[in-house]
């Protein structure tokens, strides 16, 4: 299980992400990036709730 300051650090990397993917506010064109930050959240989910 990750500790909160490792959760903190995998979260703001995903809000990074979604900033730099989408710059300038269209989501039209960042559906591939979005998705990708989907998966890393996921991951993130799955290592914080694990036993």
């Amino acid at each position: 299980m990750v500790d909160s300051s490792e959760l903190e650090r995998i979260l703001m990397h995903i809000l990074g992400l979604s900033l730099i993917s989408q710059p300038d506010g269209d989501p039209a064109d960042g559906n591939r990036d979005v998705s990708i930050d989907i998966r890393d959240f996921n991951l993130a989910y799955y290592e914080m709730t694990r036993g």
